[in-house]
C-alpha cells in the first residue's frame, strides 16, 4: 500500500512524502547494496525508556508498542520500541549536524528493525558517494535498524 501525503502552509506546499507500507518485494534485497560498511565509532543515538511516551504526546500516536513494557509485550515485542518516525527524524537531526542538507531534502528510508527502548543506535555516514548514504545499527547487536540514502 502506498500513501502519498502533502502538507500546505499558507497555501504553499511545505512538505510532501510517500510511504510504502507492508511491502515485501525484491526491492528489499536491493536496498542493502547502499549499506555503507561501518567503521569504529559512529554517532550515538540514545533513546530513553520514555521516548515512546514523549513522542506519543507530541505526535498523537499512542500505539501501545511504543509506550510501556507490558503493552509492548502484549503486542509481541520484548520491550517498547521507538517510533520509526522518531528514529528517522532523530537521524536527520544528527545528519544536519554533520553535513549541509538542502532545504528540500529527498531521502529513501528503509526500516529494517525497531530500536528497543531504552536503547542505543549508532549512525554511520558515508559521504564518499553522491548521493550520501547512512546506516543506523543497533549498538548492542550491530543489526541494521535503518538505511538512508539521499536522492
Amino acid at each position: 500500500t502506498t500513501i502519498q501525503m502533502e502538507v500546505f502552509y499558507e497555501n504553499r506546499l511545505a512538505w510532501e512524502g510517500e510511504a510504502v507500507l507492508l511491502s515485501r518485494s525484491p526491492q528489499e534485497k536491493r536496498a542493502t547494496k547502499f549499506l555503507p560498511v561501518p567503521v569504529e565509532g559512529g554517532i550515538p543515538i540514545l533513546a530513553a525508556a520514555d521516548t515512546g511516551r514523549i513522542y506519543a504526546r507530541a505526535s498523537g500516536d499512542y500505539n501501545p508498542i511504543h509506550l510501556w513494557p507490558l503493552s509492548a509485550q502484549m503486542m509481541g515485542f520484548r520491550r517498547p520500541i521507538a517510533h520509526g518516525m522518531w528514529t528517522l527524524s532523530r537521524d536527520c537531526a544528527l545528519l544536519k549536524q554533520q553535513i549541509e542538507l538542502p532545504e528540500n531534502l529527498h531521502i529513501q528510508a528503509i526500516f529494517k528493525r525497531p530500536l528497543e527502548l531504552p536503547g542505543e543506535g549508532r549512525l554511520f555516514l558515508d559521504t564518499t558517494f553522491s548521493p550520501w548514504k547512512a546506516t543506523v545499527l543497533d549498538a548492542r547487536s550491530s543489526a541494521p535498524i535503518l538505511l538512508l540514502q539521499s536522492f
